[in-house]
């Protein structure tokens, strides 16, 4: 009597496809390994806790007024400057990041929605979205840079850093 049977995998088929799975896990892990670094970085919707940890830690606020959900220029904000690792790792340690969004679809609590309007009255009256505005730690508004310019996260902070640096 046989005991050979085609629906079997044989001994070779197996072990390619456990070697198919690893490779695969492997690469899936390098892949999440090199993605950790460009991890969003932290933004905050509390002003007056941000102010409160930019003066403990000496750091600027960055204020973003965005829409994050209408605004086409905001999303492109977020995904070629806001989103990537080079932004979030220059703003760990000069910026405490605050939000200020102004979303459509699903609309904030009131109280959040109330502060953000606030905060786009003091410090971004005339512009549009998006709106960047770096304060310093005492609130003093040291630059704007309105709209979406393509440009990349380092020529994006060094246009916040250098105009910032000429006004003062």
């Amino acid at each position: 009597m046989n005991t050979f049977s085609f629906n079997a995998p044989s001994r070779v088929t197996l072990f390619f496809r456990c070697s198919l799975a690893l490779a695969v896990l492997a690469l899936g892990g390098v892949t999440a390994v090199r993605a950790l670094p460009t991890a969003n970085p932290v933004w905050k919707t509390n002003y007056a806790e941000a102010v409160a940890q930019a003066k403990k830690e000496n750091k600027k606020i960055l204020l973003n007024f965005s829409g994050s959900d209408w605004c086409p220029w905001c999303l492109k904000l977020d995904q070629d400057v806001f989103n990537t690792a080079e932004f979030a790792q220059y703003a760990r340690s000069h910026y405490v990041l605050v939000l200020a969004d102004f979303p459509r679809r699903t609309p904030p609590p009131a109280a959040l929605a109330q502060q953000n309007m606030a905060l786009k009255e003091k410090f971004a009256p005339d512009e549009g979205f998006p709106t960047t505005v770096l304060l310093s730690p005492t609130e003093k508004p040291l630059n704007v840079l309105s709209g979406y310019v393509p440009s990349g996260p380092g020529k994006y902070l060094t246009a916040l850093d250098k105009d910032y640096a000429a006004k003062t």
